[in-house]
């Protein structure tokens, strides 16, 4: 059979090298006949088989470094002291909480003394008093753990103590934070019972604090003002870095405060 003219192949552009090799070329005049097709010999393919590569070893996070730590050292205090210990820590930046019976109800002492903080922060921002009026109490109430000034800046802006306390749970109980502010740490009160929190549940609050999630900027920064100083004596050493952000007692202390950098590495209980 002749060919009269080219003959159009179109072959993916994967196989065209292939299909080229194996046909005969054709021109479109008559007196040439069809070439017989070579034999064509398939070449060998050598598939080199697939390397292994290792995942990579997780890094293993530092705050449970510091978890097995603070074990250690609590149920060290416990058994010499007679004391029950929980203690929490909290990334505020991640939300990741370690703790060491966390979650277990305990009498607070002076740490319940924050919610008074946060309930007059809160009426400050919907225009209901002015801060500056109590700020030295406030304050002092605060940075050395002094129920007395609570208790005053509690009569001054609600007419009773037992109102500012009545206020206080109210606001916690608002923010669905369990726990009990029954009186004035140190104060009496006509059906007295303990206040009682969590460290789990107190590091929360700091958390929606820090995330301003409790007040808008200008009353969180306040709040976060009040908590943040260098006022305090006694701690468990944990081992954090020296820019670490740790809750003392009813404080937060952070790298970046006031007075400057925070050089202690004490993380406190109570």
């Amino acid at each position: 059979m002749q060919y009269k003219g080219l003959t159009k192949i179109v072959v993916p552009f994967a196989a065209a090298t292939v299909i080229g090799a194996s046909l005969g070329i054709f021109c479109n005049s008559s007196k040439y006949e069809k070439n017989p097709l070579p034999t064509y010999t398939p070449t060998a393919t050598y598939t080199a088989s697939p390397t292994f590569t290792p995942s990579p070893t997780p890094t293993p996070d530092p705050i449970y470094d510091l978890q097995r730590n603070l074990e250690q050292k609590v149920r060290g205090y416990e058994e010499s002291t007679g004391m029950n210990i929980s203690i929490a820590v909290t990334d505020l930046q991640t939300r990741k909480t370690i703790s060491v019976d966390g979650r277990e109800p305990h009498r607070t002492g002076c740490v319940i003394n924050q919610f008074p903080l946060y309930m007059i922060a809160d009426e400050a921002q919907k225009g209901n008093l002015d801060v500056a009026e109590m700020d030295w109490y406030i304050r002092n109430s605060v940075d050395h753990s002094n129920p007395a000034s609570t208790g005053t800046f509690l009569t001054y802006y609600f007419g009773s103590e037992t109102e500012g306390v009545r206020r206080t749970q109210q606001w916690m109980d608002d923010h669905e934070i369990d726990g009990i502010y029954n009186h004035v740490p140190t104060h009496g009160a006509e059906n007295w019972t303990d206040n009682i929190l969590s460290a789990n549940e107190t590091n929360e609050a700091l958390t929606e604090l820090y995330s301003r999630k409790l007040f808008n900027k200008e009353w969180t920064d306040y709040v976060m003002d009040v908590l943040t100083y260098d006022n305090f004596y006694y701690g468990i050493p944990a081992g954090t870095d020296s820019d670490a952000v740790v809750a003392h007692n009813d404080r937060l202390l952070l790298g970046f405060r006031r007075l400057g950098p925070w050089r202690h590495r004490n993380c406190d209980v109570s």
